[in-house]
């Protein structure tokens, strides 16, 4: 289990008002204490998945595998959206792939950062793309 301290979200300046809803959740800072050590879990309960993996940043231990691993786990998710649009581009699933390799220690930085790289390109063509249908949904919604 991940743990983080409101110590801690303080240090990594957590939002004033999301850091106070936690406090107050939790009894109080002088109730809970500064260091007492807050499960994850418990901020997804009480502040939703936003500050929780916002929170990922302010853990008593390193969790840098784990996020990475996740955000892999969040972006395979919707690439059979991109694949459906972009059958012959391959890049995302890379990009997906080296950062996994990389989390678990079987890639080095120089491929991570490549695929990075590569990912980043095909974001913004695909924003390009996006914003593009989006002028021409326009332009047909208005007329002209």
């Amino acid at each position: 289990m991940l743990y983080t301290s409101l110590k801690l979200l303080k240090q990594h300046h957590a939002c004033a008002n999301r850091y106070h809803h936690l406090a107050q959740a939790l009894g109080g800072v002088k109730h809970y204490g500064l260091d007492t050590p807050i499960p994850l879990s418990r901020i997804l309960k009480n502040n939703g998945l936003e500050d929780t993996l916002w929170a990922l940043r302010a853990t008593t231990v390193p969790c840098d595998r784990e996020t990475r691993l996740l955000v892999c786990c969040y972006a395979e998710h919707i690439l059979p959206l991109f694949e459906s649009k972009y059958p012959l581009d391959k890049r995302p699933h890379q990009a997906v792939e080296t950062s996994r390799r990389f989390a678990n220690g079987l890639a080095k930085l120089g491929k991570l950062v490549t695929a990075y790289a590569a990912a980043a390109s095909v974001a913004r063509d695909a924003g390009d793309a996006e914003r593009d249908w989006q002028q021409a949904k326009l332009v047909e919604m208005l007329g002209q």
